[in-house]
């Protein structure tokens, strides 16, 4: 167990090369694609998937990002659940990687709708699986013809440590991380980031103000933008597929393993990771 690092760490030796990132136009794939444009510059092209067209004030401010850097920015428009769409997206990607500028993926897209197991729909069901699932499967499939130096999937903490409101999504988000595993197992690169609740993205932005007194109160903490991605840059950085599976959760460890208190006691993992915390080794 590690705390999180305390300064952004630098992206240059993750930065320079082809980058296909699916939820690109997502307020999180916004953040980390103008991370990587401004440690890589003109060594970065950015291949941003979405499933729709970008407004004319999300298209201004990639240009911006692509001014500043100097940069390559794309938008590809696509469904990555759909394995026609994925083919295509990689196919893009891997035409403009060179051997100095390397292709990697970064599978961000997701949907969040909660629900209970009892409650659940099927097309509730099915709208939070498909990108998750289908979406990781169908690049999976693509990435085989293309050789990609990295395959990162974004999952979710909720994947491990599971939830009653969101059943359906951890459950979408345990198969990206078992489908990291099986990736490596076979030698292909890639890694599963169980990533806890984003501060300023993604899930406490979408849900709100009680959302956020949720996970407060649950022991669990925010994921801050520049430490989450200087912890992604690590990982990236960790020879694939040595490492497939990391999980990135700020908590106050105590007061969740006393929330999750069940007939058998506190949570195991939890318990586990009740003990002291490691020290950060910052790499240059």
């Amino acid at each position: 167990r590690y705390s999180l690092p305390s300064r952004v760490e630098r992206l240059d030796h993750v930065a320079a090369g082809v980058h296909v990132v699916t939820g690109g136009t997502g307020g999180l794939g916004i953040q980390w694609a103008r991370r990587l444009a401004a440690a890589g510059g003109s060594k970065t092209v950015l291949v941003l998937a979405a499933r729709r067209h970008p407004t004319t004030q999300l298209q201004a401010q990639l240009d911006r990002i692509a001014a500043a850097t100097g940069a390559s920015v794309i938008v590809h428009q696509a469904d990555v659940s759909n394995a026609a769409d994925a083919a295509n997206l990689l196919a893009r990607g891997a035409a403009l990687k060179t051997p100095s500028r390397p292709l990697n993926v970064w599978h961000l897209a997701g949907v969040v709708d909660d629900g209970s197991a009892s409650a659940l729909t099927w097309s509730k069901f099915i709208n939070v699986v498909r990108p998750k699932v289908h979406g990781s499967l169908a690049l999976h499939a693509a990435a085989s013809a293309h050789e990609p130096a990295r395959f990162v999937m974004f999952s979710s903490i909720y994947g491990l440590l599971g939830s009653r409101e969101l059943t359906h999504y951890g459950a979408a988000n345990a198969f990206q991380d078992g489908l990291a595993a099986a990736r490596a197992r076979i030698g292909h690169p890639s890694l599963a980031v169980s990533w806890g609740t984003w501060a300023d993205a993604g899930m406490a932005q979408r849900f709100g103000a009680g959302f956020e007194a949720q996970v407060k109160a649950s022991g669990m903490r925010f994921v801050p933008l520049d430490a989450g991605f200087a912890v992604l840059g690590a990982l990236a950085a960790t020879p694939q597929p040595c490492l497939s599976h990391a999980a990135v959760l700020p908590a106050d460890w105590p007061l969740y393993a006393r929330r999750r208190t069940a007939v058998g006691g506190p949570h195991p993992l939890a318990r586990e990771l009740c003990g002291p915390i490691a020290t950060v080794v910052s790499k240059s």
